[in-house]
């Protein structure tokens, strides 16, 4: 049942915010690697990144040749600007707070113009969401129903 619901979120976030050729794309709370098997099936040139809090998951998914790496959503393993897309399908799992965090760290990886896919059950949505994201430098561009997800999709402005 997992996996088909996330399905539904994968080919709607792929059909707004699909990846080009040669980008360097984080699966952020990439789990098992559901969203890292769709990308590298839909364009195999992609330098693929997964991160997820749990070890466990890392270790039990087929990551579809990806960089797996434990870490979590608020001190992002990575360096500034080296991303040209992030996608976060039902990770945000976390406080607004937390979230706005997460934001600014998303937004520290993108390089300027990058693009940042989020989906979040509504339940767990909150009402100054897309201020929030404004706020972190990730200028909301389009909003989209995902599955039980509501979905936006976000560009980098080069710094919060």
């Amino acid at each position: 049942r997992f996996a088909a619901l996330q399905a539904v979120k994968i080919a709607a976030a792929l059909k707004e915010a699909p990846p080009g050729a040669n980008e360097t794309v984080l699966d952020l709370g990439c789990g098992t690697g559901l969203l890292l098997r769709a990308l590298r099936r839909r364009e195999p040139s992609l330098r693929l990144l997964g991160l997820d809090l749990s070890c466990g998951m890392l270790r039990a998914g087929d990551l579809a040749r990806a960089t797996g790496l434990q870490g979590d959503l608020r001190a992002l393993p990575l360096r500034s600007q080296t991303l040209d897309r992030v996608y976060a399908l039902t990770s945000f799992l976390v406080t607004p707070r937390e979230a706005s965090l997460g934001f600014l760290e998303v937004a520290r990886t993108l390089r300027p113009g990058g693009v940042f896919v989020l989906t979040l059950l509504e339940a767990d949505s909150w009402p100054r969401l897309t201020s929030d994201l404004a706020a972190a430098g990730l200028a909301p561009q389009a909003e989209f129903s995902a599955g039980q997800d509501l979905g936006w999709v976000c560009r980098a402005t080069g710094g919060a």
